[in-house]
C-alpha cells in the first residue's frame, strides 16, 4: 500500500503553492524531489528522465513559467504514483546516500 502522505501529497500541495506567497522552501524541495526520482527512476534517454531534467532545471533557475512547470512535475508524479513502492524508497535512498557521502568526503 502507498503512502500518499510521503510520496505524492507533498507533490501535489507543492505544485498548489507554486508562485504563491505562501510558497516555501519545503514545496520547492517536494518538487525537486519529484524531479530527481523521475530521473533515478527511469532509463536515460527516456521521456521521463528528460522531464525529470527540465522539471529540474526550471526549478533549479527559479523560473515564473510555473504553467510549464506544473504540466511537467504534474506528470512526475502522477508517473511516480504507478511506481513500486520498493523502486521509489530504493531510489531515493541510493540518492541520499550519495549526496551525503559528495557532502562529508575531504
Amino acid at each position: 500500500m502507498k503512502r500518499l502522505d510521503l510520496i505524492e501529497m507533498p507533490g501535489h500541495v507543492g505544485l498548489l503553492a507554486l508562485g504563491q506567497d505562501w510558497m516555501t522552501e519545503r514545496h520547492f524541495a517536494d518538487l525537486m524531489t519529484a524531479c530527481y526520482l523521475a530521473m533515478d527512476l527511469s532509463e536515460p534517454g527516456s521521456e521521463m528522465h528528460a522531464l525529470g531534467f527540465r522539471g529540474g532545471q526550471l526549478l533549479a533557475d527559479k523560473s515564473t513559467e510555473y504553467d510549464e512547470i506544473r504540466t511537467i512535475v504534474g506528470t512526475i508524479v502522477q508517473w511516480i504514483s504507478k511506481q513500486p513502492n520498493t523502486d521509489i524508497y530504493r531510489a531515493a535512498y541510493a540518492r541520499l546516500s550519495k549526496d551525503a557521502r559528495r557532502n562529508f568526503s575531504n
